[in-house]
């Protein structure tokens, strides 16, 4: 999906309408028709909605979803911001109706929501409004921030949230339903808790005007490779992993399980000489050896084509000095996470003893911040930063819409929930990510298959396990769900 602002999309749009591929009646029933596949999907929005809606298209499209769902049996209520007479025409007939029975601000069907949790729609503004809103609108908004305080239910916005990015009141939306396009101010990491999860809904238009950096499933199934027919397990990749130290030898099993689960063909787990019995009947399917900074690395340490270094290493001085014997000695395609983001943050010539090799490194924003006496305040700040002190390297700045900086430009994730804010997820991404770069994804779609299968993972797991309850060992077992949907996506 392309990150556009409003003015270009609608440019789009209307190059779109004009050269007759696409009408705007039908780009509404798709906006619209994908707003309510996501509700009726959504396990936490309840059954009953009340729309707020503005005069303009955003508006029309939130009544055209009010008179969708109630025909879908939810209880619906609407509120006009201004008069019904007011209102820009529209080719659906059913938005007339809705608006007929809504109530006008300041009238409003309170009595009826009282009794319980609603689902809020924003429809007011959208991305038509570039000022703060003012007048019914501000209001509106003012008054559904205070009513769901007080009275709970879920609250989403169509396109983006009414007033975002100005001076004026803000919707205070828990997903936001991209149409057609992501906004890049719901993007920016302060404006997160207002915009929720980013939903996007996919319209019927041609050639975007910018190449897609929005990674929904559809677009990453393009990267999903078939097994070729002639194969053997190192041909199907090779991945080692240096991982775990007592105390932390959960890390351990989860990047090496991930690894597996990703579909490495061979897993070597190096660990600390204490863990390794542990870990081999922990993990069956991994080879495992012991590693210490002391002594000669084994051959298939040295001779590794892809190296996961960090999970759950710790940051001692033996460790440092491991991870940089690891870069001096090594030839392997790096993946850099958790402690050995701590240890090259303390020692950056190890990105230097890497060079000319493929570096991935995964940081979240813990680890981001090592890097930085002042730390940038957005992701995207964050990443252009590290991309020009070493170049090459693809960054992964993971959170909500995990960020991937490569030399190629950046892309933001589409996947995922807020149930991975989950110890060991960075774990598991981890292993994914080694395994992909094993079986030959250049460093840059590795990192962008990976976090989008490892968000769809996270997606298909809340369908059956709550995302309050959401843990790492949970999405790794729904890694070959998630696979198989980004397949079927490449099938058509």
């Amino acid at each position: 999906m392309n990150i556009l602002p409003p003015e270009a999309m609608r440019a789009w749009e209307a190059r779109e309408t004009a050269a007759g591929r696409a009408d705007a009646a039908g780009l509404m029933r798709a906006a619209v028709d994908g707003c309510a596949r996501f509700l009726l999907a959504w396990p936490d929005a309840p059954r009953r909605l009340l729309v707020l809606a503005g005069k303009g298209n955003n508006g029309n499209d939130g009544l055209l979803l009010a008179a969708t769902l109630r025909a879908a049996g939810w209880d619906v209520r609407t509120v006009l911001a201004d008069p019904p007479e007011s209102r820009r025409p529209c080719a659906w007939p059913e938005v007339a109706a809705e608006a007929a029975r809504a109530a006008v601000w300041p009238a409003l069907p309170v009595a009826d929501a009282e009794g319980g949790r609603w689902t809020v729609a924003d429809a007011l503004l959208g991305s038509g409004a570039s000022n703060a809103p003012r007048g019914a609108c501000a209001e509106l908004i003012t008054w559904a921030a205070a009513w769901k305080a007080r009275h709970g239910g879920m609250a989403v916005a169509l396109d983006a949230p009414s007033g975002l990015g100005t001076e004026g009141p803000v919707f205070p939306a828990e997903a936001t339903l991209a149409l057609g396009a992501v906004q890049p101010a719901c993007l920016r990491d302060a404006h997160r808790a207002l915009v929720g999860r980013i939903v996007p809904v996919l319209l019927p238009l041609g050639t975007a005007p910018e190449p897609d950096r929005f990674i929904t499933p559809e677009m990453a199934a393009r990267w999903v490779r078939p097994l070729p027919a002639a194969l053997h397990k190192y041909r199907r990749g090779t991945v080692a992993v240096w991982a775990g130290v007592p105390g932390m030898a959960g890390a351990a099993v989860l990047a090496a399980r991930a690894a597996v689960r990703a579909g490495a063909g061979l897993v070597r787990l190096f660990t600390h000489p204490e863990l390794a019995p542990v870990l081999a009947a922990a993990v069956p399917e991994v080879q495992v050896a012991s590693v210490d900074a002391g002594t000669p690395f084994p051959e298939t340490l040295v001779g590794a084509p892809v190296l996961l270094a960090g999970p759950g290493v710790g940051r001692s001085p033996q460790a440092a000095r491991l991870l940089r014997r690891l870069a001096e000695e090594t030839r392997a395609a790096l993946v850099l996470d958790a402690d050995a983001l701590t240890l090259a943050a303390a020692d950056e010539s190890l990105f230097s003893l890497a060079a000319g090799r493929p570096v991935v490194a995964t940081p979240h924003a813990g680890e981001w911040g090592r890097f930085f006496q002042d730390v940038p305040a957005e992701r995207e700040e964050v990443v252009d930063a590290l991309r020009r002190r070493h170049s090459g390297v693809v960054w992964v700045a993971k959170g909500p819409n995990t960020l991937v900086g490569a030399p190629d430009g950046l892309t933001w994730n589409g996947t995922g929930n807020p149930g991975m804010a989950a110890a060991g997820m960075g774990d598991v991404l981890g292993g994914m990510v080694a395994t992909l770069l094993a079986r030959g994804h250049p460093a840059p779609e590795a990192a962008r298959l990976a976090v989008c299968w490892h968000g769809l993972a996270a997606d298909l797991a809340a369908r059956t396990v709550p995302e309050a309850v959401l843990t790492a060992g949970d999405v790794l077992e729904h890694l070959p769900q998630a696979w198989a949907a980004l397949a079927e996506h490449r099938r058509g």
